[in-house]
């Protein structure tokens, strides 16, 4: 069960108290003013236009409710097109979307709780083929143009997947369960493993797709990894709801070693690490579930930084928490999505790099990545 907390964090967010009278005025007054900010959002569901610059946004949707989706939002026309793949094929994505990635002019899409993996069109959205011999897979990493690494949870798999054949080829093996993010560099592949017996992260040859060798982090559970400019793998361990602290270890992945760590009070729950465009500074996002301000909200921080931020850099609302970080690095806009607990539209928040609000957008239901092209 707090597997599943962790996994999908659909908890029910706490309902506002009707207000009084005047507090419904205020609250009118502000609605109005913030549609100057907000554009009109209908729901359109067309087929994006295959020339268009935009965002690709994967809505996971509610835990066992078939209801995965995909949006586009096209900086050409500042709209946003929702339910593409029904509308493409009449019919599911499937249960929980987990990630996306574009490979030769097709997504492949990983489909968590249904067990497979989908390969789309990218231009027509029309379904090629549906891969269903992968437990529970994760997220992509791609090796090159042929080769893809999927991720595994429950499992302790990765596995290998042929892009022109469109089939897994091969599975590796690894010590534990819940094979979570991975990052190719110099020629070696460094993935993590999300369990609590697990305080290291692996190297493995992607030519031969054996494990070379396993580097001790400072803490458990390791879920995110990214690089800095300076070469150094930044990664993210930690499970709150298995009692495990988190942490992050900055590792030499030439000496294997831990050249600092950064460990986060017992309450925190950080995820989602994503790197600026330089590669000097770092994003990542905390959730309160009690919809508190607290350990809630988009933080960053230097990688020259000997603590960690204590203030969120973009505080999330009362009563609600972000779920989905994406950096558009062409526009230098942070963009941001509040899942609205799972069980409606979710809202898509931009931002400058500033820290300032430009506008929202309505996507599917738990919007959780954010693919730009």
């Amino acid at each position: 069960m707090k597997l599943l907390i962790k996994q999908f964090k659909h908890l029910p967010l706490s309902l506002l108290k009707e207000g009084s009278k005047i507090c419904y005025l205020l609250g009118f007054l502000f609605f109005f003013h913030s549609c100057v900010k907000d554009i009109p959002n209908p729901d359109i569901k067309t087929i994006p236009n295959a020339s268009h610059k935009g965002v690709v946004i994967l809505n996971e949707g509610s835990y066992a409710n078939n209801n995965a989706e995909i949006s586009f939002l096209d900086f050409e026309n500042n709209t946003i097109s929702n339910s593409i793949f029904n509308t493409a094929n009449n019919k599911s994505l499937g249960d929980v979307a987990q990630d996306i990635i574009l490979v030769n002019g097709k997504y492949y899409i990983t489909i968590n709780n249904s067990n497979k993996i989908m390969v789309i069109n990218s231009a027509t959205f029309k379904e090629i083929k549906t891969i269903k011999n992968s437990s529970n897979p994760r997220y992509f990493l791609k090796i090159n143009d042929s080769v893809l690494y999927v991720s595994s949870l429950y499992s302790n798999s990765i596995f290998v997947l042929n892009t022109n054949q469109n089939e897994i080829i091969h599975t590796i093996h690894l010590d534990f369960s819940n094979t979570e993010k991975m990052i190719l560099f110099n020629g070696k592949v460094y993935a993590t493993n999300w369990n609590t017996s697990c305080n290291f992260i692996y190297q493995i040859n992607p030519l031969t797709h054996l494990i070379e060798d396993k580097i001790t982090l400072a803490g458990f559970a390791a879920h995110e990894i990214e690089m800095d400019k300076n070469g150094m793998l930044w990664v993210m361990s930690g499970n709150k709801y298995q009692n495990t602290n988190s942490y992050f270890t900055v590792i030499n992945p030439e000496t294997k070693q831990i050249m600092k760590s950064f460990s986060f009070a017992k309450e925190q729950d950080p995820f989602r690490l994503v790197f600026n465009k330089t590669r000097d500074s770092l994003y990542f996002l905390q959730v309160n579930y009690q919809g508190q301000n607290t350990n809630n909200g988009l933080y960053k921080m230097s990688i020259e930084n000997t603590f960690l931020p204590n203030q969120a850099f973009i505080p999330a609302q009362t009563n609600s928490y972000f779920w989905a970080l994406g950096l558009d690095t062409i526009h230098n806009q942070i963009y941001l999505s509040d899942p609205k607990g799972f069980n409606q539209s979710s809202a898509v928040l931009k931002y400058d790099l500033q820290g300032n609000f430009i506008q929202s957008y309505k996507a599917g239901i738990g919007a959780n990545t954010f693919l730009f092209q």
